[in-house]
């Protein structure tokens, strides 16, 4: 099965997240089978260098909305849709990308750069049937129907067709979903009368859940491991304080041995 991850260069703390992904593609072939490709919108670099030593397919794309983020950019002066959208936008065109190299029939799986991978989620992925996809709860494991879209199982074939009419309903909500979750909001609203699986909480699971010996992605939801140098110093926002604790320690601990095993030559 197929992995993609997405980045974009312009993003604010592109460095970080491409440490992030060099320790989430790391511990994903450590742990599983899945191939590993990234979408990438950015030139040639130490990155795109480090994925060509792994393996890893690249695809140079850049998000079918940015003509629609670089008008509201223009009409806003919110530096947030340029620096945050063309990246975080890339999975909405997921579906076109497979179509387009022949992956139209395939099943996959997309995950976020802050992710680690601690075990293989092949035995707990559920069968899509006829689903668009399958999502995990994002911030309360027993709320599934607030999905989080850093991990999602992916039926090509049921979703692109309505590929088009998500992004075109990306475009009306983007001057409020800017402020929420961006395409996470798309997702929770066009779908919300069904048509998705949930996928277990171990396969999105979150460091203020606490250590769990069945978690086989886990995802670093809020503060991320790149973030603790100013958690240390007392600049941790507002929002990250009460999901810190003993669980974001321990797979921060984690992270840092994937990391360190991602600097290794090859």
């Amino acid at each position: 099965m197929k992995c993609f991850f997405d980045l974009q260069e312009d993003a604010f703390y592109f460095e970080a997240y491409a440490d992030m992904l060099k320790a989430a593609i790391t511990s994903l072939q450590r742990h599983t089978q899945l191939e590993p490709h990234v979408v990438y919108d950015g030139r040639p670099n130490a990155l795109t260098a480090w994925l060509a030593s792994r393996g890893v397919g690249l695809i140079p794309h850049r998000c079918l909305l940015y003509p629609e983020l670089v008008r509201l950019d223009r009409e806003t002066g919110d530096p947030l849709y340029l620096r945050h959208g063309p990246g975080i936008l890339l999975k909405l065109d997921l579906t076109d990308l497979c179509v387009e190299r022949g992956w139209g029939e395939e099943t996959v799986l997309f995950c976020d750069c802050d992710v680690l991978f601690e075990g293989n989620p092949a035995g707990d992925l559920p069968d899509l049937g006829t689903s668009f996809f399958a999502a995990a709860p994002e911030d309360d494991p027993g709320a599934p129907e607030r999905l989080n879209t850093g991990v999602l199982l992916i039926n090509v074939a049921a979703l692109h067709p309505y590929a088009a009419a998500l992004r075109e309903f990306m475009v009306r909500i983007l001057p409020e979903a800017v402020r929420t979750s961006w395409d996470q909001d798309a997702f929770r609203r066009f779908f919300r009368h069904g048509g998705w699986k949930t996928l277990p909480p171990e396969l999105n699971w979150k460091p203020y859940w606490g250590e769990n010996s069945l978690a086989r992605i886990v995802h670093f939801h809020g503060p991320k491991p790149f973030l603790r140098s100013e958690i240390a110093a007392g600049r941790v926002h507002a929002a990250h304080a009460p999901l810190l604790g003993p669980g974001f320690d321990h797979y921060c601990a984690r992270w840092d041995e994937a990391f360190a095993e991602a600097a290794l030559p090859r």
